[in-house]
């Protein structure tokens, strides 16, 4: 018979395993893409998209004029279907049923210049800005074949970190947001030969990795929080493929997105801001604290009476840990018992002997027994149950190598009893062991499962704050906050319900509400006094919240708890430290000098006393503790904390120099502590340091080599107003392709009002001194856009009319310059001597001489103002000499040229041996052709090539006319 038996379960168990694992992959309750509206405007497109919760989505531009978004895990909701047939000429639906994936495809009317994605939490509303190019960017062909990453570089600005990718042409490009962790970029038809392959860590952004893929390049973005709102762009100057990580979305979408609430939608619920993980407290057991009695003394002193406590002080649990705990007895739920076989009866009896002794180990052998030896018992239900208690008990021990164990037995069990009044906690014991064996993703799934599918009961609640802890592990505050709020909401009485509101007080601390927090803890110790004592880092937390509201004395009376209580996320020669900075900040240094004396004296080698000397050196003037502090912890964090403070007194004191020497011992090792990243941040503001001050002295050569000596370290990681002095310092230098390739790193907007002007001006002049005029003409005339100081905005008008000039257009180059002579003057004698002299000079070619003159008369008088105006001058009265000599007014025409050699014109110069022509020229007009000779023969000795050829044609009409005058007249008939 049991051969017979056996076949079924084996089936039923087979199906139920199938079951349980196709429930586990629908376990994330799909997304709802609820309403759309879509407002066009101005050359911009804005979709603003109400979800349920935040969306999986991947962004994609084909590099043209279409943008496509995917929400994956989404369905379409009635009010969004019946938005898309209202916009149906304007966006594309592809509805995937089966995936349960939504695809927008929304053409624009133009190249896509701009798209920016930004998750509202408050509003639950997906936004995506689009913005296609201007005219004159749509209008530039772009450069044929594949494009080429010659460059990834990165900046901040105020609020957002940039990244930059030179490629040269626009790119097809994706981007797939994934569950908070990555952001992640492809770009098709991209090549690259860049060997770096990694970047960071930066501000937002905790590391940067490139790699090659068939079809094009990978960009993959790790944030150090959940980011928001990005931004990409193709900024036509420079050609380069941007991205903009922003630190927060905006709070709205505003009024013109503001949905209404129908009855058949989720309600959106109002969500806190984003919020970096918070602290997961060790599970591993703490050392027991030192007890510590307090008496606060007016004369400074502290007295404090420090005694061992015993060596069996329990462990402190986990703050929101559901469920079955280790540290208690396991039982069956009123078995049946009435009617067990006597031997049957007895392995029962054993094995709630060992269960009432914590023996879980023995307990779990015995059940298994129990099962093997009595399989048709009324008890083999609850027993098998019990059995995966045991085991995650021992689990929760810390007994690691079980979780394999533990998730198959209860996989196995809730197979086989899926209608068992105790599958629902199962399934969250279940969640719970995953979490511990460090499967996040899997336990969300089967927490879910005791969440959606067994809706019911007290272990729904358990359920939600265990997945709520879990969410906050994985950065994602929102819905933890969601699952915390909801046991608060609907099961007020539950006995997680406190652990909930704990959680969402620590998740208020994380974000720096700490008036929230407060209150939060505040409510928690009121109604359940005794809270603490189960979850003793409540103190810890409280203490701290204390503390960053500035309520020193508070947070001084509960770390002195804390201390006394024992079992704290950090050990007691840190709390002594922690109190004695409540005094520190209250200016009370003495008393806060006797907790850090005593954290010395009484935990000599600890970490605690390492802070302790730390803050006494901060003290001193001296940088000497600091370097003993990290000589007796070399390759410990304390003497790593030693090195950043000692370069941060360097810093203050204004010795650059030593700090940046010390910080470099700290940037050699290897990983990326926090202390490394804070010594990084430190380094690059040192170099800013040392960069402007080079600078402001004049000191352009130093500003190159303290850049290059630390460069590529320094791209991407200092302030735009810096990169900006780096990229001056090589115009300067006339290094223009270098100071090109620096200016490119930034945009007009991330630098002060005050400094733009000198970045466009210098950025233009480079790109004329390489040749591109295009480039700098792009720079020009976007510039009235950009807020520049009035002055600087009329240098960009001039030289972008001498652009205009140069290249023959005479009308758009004037119309430029009268726009300076109408307004105010800002520019000195000699740009304004500049402007007459290129009116002048645009006169003359258009035949109005004495307008000319007038214009040049009053370059001249500027000019003579200015020492450093000599070369204007001598252009002025060339020009004066040309409308004379056009004019056929000699004698004026060779003062003027006589006046322009006379002020050091040198034969090296530009346009002098043109000048000796236009001069001989004029000798001969007025007759003296002997002079003009003289000149012709010099030219023909010194000159330029091309004069020379000339300067031959008009001496032979000059010996031509002599000899036609030697003949003698004929006489007529």
């Amino acid at each position: 018979m049991k051969g017979i038996r056996r076949g079924p379960t084996v089936l039923l168990v087979c199906s139920m395993f199938f079951w349980s694992t196709w429930l586990s992959g629908r376990a994330m309750a799909a997304n709802q893409a609820v309403d759309m509206k879509v407002v066009t405007a101005d050359g911009r497109t804005r979709v603003a998209l109400l979800l349920l919760q935040k969306p999986l989505f991947r962004l994609s531009c084909d590099g043209e004029n279409q943008v496509a978004l995917s929400l994956s895990e989404t369905v379409s909701g009635v009010e969004f279907g019946k938005a898309i047939e209202e916009e149906k000429k304007s966006i594309v639906l592809e509805e995937d049923r089966p995936a349960r994936s939504l695809k927008l495809k929304i053409p624009l009317k133009g190249p896509v210049r701009e798209v920016e994605c930004s998750w509202i939490p408050k509003e639950k509303v997906l936004l995506i800005d689009m913005a296609q190019a201007r005219e004159l960017e749509g209008a530039k062909p772009g450069k044929s074949g594949p494009a080429s990453l010659s460059s990834l570089r990165f900046g901040t600005g105020e609020g957002y970190t940039r990244m930059a990718a030179a490629l040269g042409k626009r790119p097809a490009w994706s981007m797939t947001s994934r569950e908070d962790k990555t952001l992640l970029f492809e770009l098709g038809s991209v090549s690259t030969a860049l060997q770096r392959s990694g970047y960071g860590p930066m501000r937002i952004l905790k590391s940067v990795s490139l790699s090659r893929q068939k079809g094009g390049i990978e960009i993959k973005a790790e944030p150090e929080t959940p980011v928001e709102r990005v931004r990409v762009f193709w900024l036509q100057e420079g050609a380069r493929w941007v991205v903009d990580f922003f630190e927060r979305a905006q709070d709205s979408a505003g009024p013109v997105f503001r949905f209404e609430r129908k009855s058949d939608r989720a309600e959106v619920s109002v969500q806190p801001p984003r919020v970096t993980e918070l602290r997961k407290e060790p599970e591993s057991p703490i050392t027991p604290e030192p007890i510590v009695e307090r008496k606060e003394q007016s004369s400074g002193s502290v007295r404090m009476k420090i005694e061992k406590p015993s060596a069996d002080s329990p462990k402190p649990k986990s703050t929101t840990e559901p469920g079955v705990s280790s540290d208690r007895p396991i039982f069956p739920e009123a078995p049946m018992i009435a009617n067990l076989r006597p031997a049957e009866a007895f392995l029962y009896g054993r094995i709630r002997e060992a269960l009432e002794a914590r023996d879980y180990d023995k307990g779990a052998n015995l059940i298994d027994e129990f099962v093997a030896g009595f399989p048709d018992s009324t008890l083999v239900e609850d027993i098998s149950f019990l059995g995966a208690d045991c085991r995650f008990a021992l689990l929760e021990r810390g007994e690691k190598g079980l979780y394999p164990k533990v998730v198959g037995i209860y996989r196995e069990v809730v197979s086989r009893y899926p209608k068992s009044e105790k599958t629902p906690q199962a399934l969250v014991r279940m969640g719970r062991a995953h979490e511990l064996g460090g499967n996040d993703h899997e336990a969300i799934g089967i927490l879910s499962i005791a969440v959606n599918q067994y809706g019911a009961g007290e272990h729904v609640p358990a359920a939600l704050v265990s997945r709520g802890r879990i969410y906050l592990k994985m950065n994602n505050p929102q819905r933890a906050i969601e699952d915390f709020k909801s046991v608060v909401d609907r099961f007020p009485a539950s006995t997680v319900a406190q652990d909930a509101r704990y959680g969402i007080a620590g998740y208020y601390h994380g974000v720096g509400m700490y008036d929230e927090a407060e209150a939060k803890l505040k409510d928690i110790a009121d109604s359940d006094p005794a809270f603490y004592q189960e979850h003793p880092e409540f103190l810890f937390l409280r203490a701290r919240n204390f503390f960053y509201k500035k309520e020193y004395d508070l947070a001084r009376e509960q770390y002195f708890r804390a201390l006394n209580l024992g079992r704290q996320p950090e050990s007691g020669d840190l709390l002594i430290s922690h109190i004695g900075d409540t005094f520190l900040h209250q200016t009370r240094e003495k008393e806060a000098e006797v907790l850090y004396r005593m954290a010395m004296e009484y935990f000599p080698e600890s970490e605690g006393a390492g802070i302790a000397r730390l803050r006494i050196a901060d003290r001193s003037p001296e940088v000497s503790a600091y370097e003993e502090v990290h000589q007796k912890n070399i390759d410990k964090p304390i003497g790593d904390l030693a090195l950043l403070e000692m370069a941060g007194k360097f810093y203050k004191k204004g010795q650059y120099i030593p700090a940046v020497e010390t910080l470099k011992k700290l940037l050699a090792k290897t990983g990326q502590s926090d202390v490394q990243r804070e010594a990084r941040q430190l380094f690059f503001r040192c170099a800013e340091k040392e960069i402007k001050g080079f600078y402001d002295t004049g000191s352009f050569d130093k500003v190159i080599q303290y850049f290059q000596t630390a460069d590529p370290g320094l791209s991407g990681n200092i302030e735009p107003e810096i990169t900006m002095m780096i990229g001056d310092s090589f115009f300067r230098g006339r290094q223009f392709a270098d100071a090109v390739q620096i200016f490119s790193q930034i945009t007009p907007r991330e630098l002060n009002p005050a400094s733009r002007g000198k970045f466009l001006l210098s950025f233009a002049k480079a790109h004329l001194s390489l040749g591109d005029e295009e480039k700098a003409k792009s720079l020009l005339e976007s510039a009235s856009g950009e807020n520049l100081p009035a002055a600087d905005a009329q240098r960009g008008v001039l030289l972008l009319a001498e652009m205009y000039r140069k290249k023959g257009e005479l009308k758009r180059a004037s119309e430029l310059l009268q726009t300076l002579l109408g307004e105010k003057r800002l520019l000195s004698d000699r740009e304004m001597a500049a402007v007459y002299q290129s009116l002048g000079e645009i006169s003359n070619k258009q035949s109005r001489y004495e307008k000319a003159r007038d214009a040049l008369n009053r370059s001249i008088a500027l000019a003579e103002k200015d020492r450093e105006s000599k070369e204007l001058l001598r252009s002025a009265y060339v020009e004066m000499g040309h409308s004379y000599h056009s004019e056929g007014r000699h004698k004026e025409a060779i003062k003027h040229y006589g006046q322009s050699l006379d002020l050091d014109y040198a034969p090296e110069m530009k346009g002098y041996w043109e000048v000796k022509y236009k001069l001989a020229l004029s000798y001969l007009g007025a007759g003296e052709s002997a002079l003009a000779s003289r000149l012709m023969n010099e030219i023909l000795e010194e000159g330029d090539p091309a004069l020379q050829q000339k300067v031959q044609m008009k001496l032979g009409f000059i010996t031509l006319e002599k000899e036609l005058k030697r003949l003698p007249l004929g006489k007529g008939e």
